[in-house]
């Protein structure tokens, strides 16, 4: 899996809009429920400025809808919100790429981090290419590893997981190699074994 780190501007688009109404203020985006037309929207409002003058905003654009209070205290504003895909949208949800919470938005630009494979981001960029209006810097690209335990055997990651528990990995370590191959019914040389192989998958897997 990939990540991907974008900076975009999209002429028409609510979050560019909201970003160039409210010159200086940061927005973020902290969650997105997308659906067939529509998707849902959680918008967090920075301290200085006004909520519901952001409302009154959201709410004239053609392609937003209702739009709601969730939260008003001074260290923390929050808006639901319901919004159009529009053409990227569109273009998200085809290419099967993942946006990846939160998005922010400010000055007319919005960041964001989207997650796939090769294959679908290659396609987003694709068909991004055919959009009109469109601007899209590349900030950052990273791979994705991802350490799962089946990359570890039962034996191994029970083992792991009981060394972890009774303080082996601790500093300092609250049991001794022996001690702890007592509770596992392993002689000490087996359980040094056991771990060393788990130790050497993870650090593996995670360099």
């Amino acid at each position: 899996m990939i990540l991907v780190g974008l900076k975009l501007k999209i002429e028409n688009l609510w979050a560019c809009k909201l970003g160039d109404r409210f010159k200086g203020a940061e927005f973020r985006v902290l969650d997105i429920h997308p659906s067939k037309e529509y998707s849902r929207g959680l918008l967090a409002v920075d301290g200085e400025t006004e909520l519901d003058q952001v409302k009154d905003f959201l709410s004239s654009l053609d392609n937003i809808s209702r739009v709601e209070t969730l939260v008003n205290e001074p260290d923390a504003k929050l808006i639901s919100f319901y919004f159009e895909h529009g053409p990227l949208g569109e273009t998200i949800l085809k290419s099967g790429v993942h946006i990846r919470p939160p998005l922010e938005l400010k000055d007319g630009y919005i960041k964001v981090n989207i997650i796939g494979t090769a294959a679908s981001i290659n396609k987003f960029f694709n068909d991004s290419e055919k959009l009109d209006n469109v601007s899209i810097e590349i900030i950052r690209k990273s791979e994705l590893r991802f350490l799962t335990k089946s990359k570890l055997t039962k034996r191994q990651a029970s083992i792991l997981k009981e060394a972890i528990r009774l303080g082996y990995y601790d500093l300092p370590r609250r049991i001794k190699t022996s001690e702890l191959g007592e509770k596992l019914n392993l002689a000490p040389s087996t359980l040094s074994e056991h771990l060393r192989k788990a130790e050497n998958r993870i650090i593996k897997d995670y360099l």
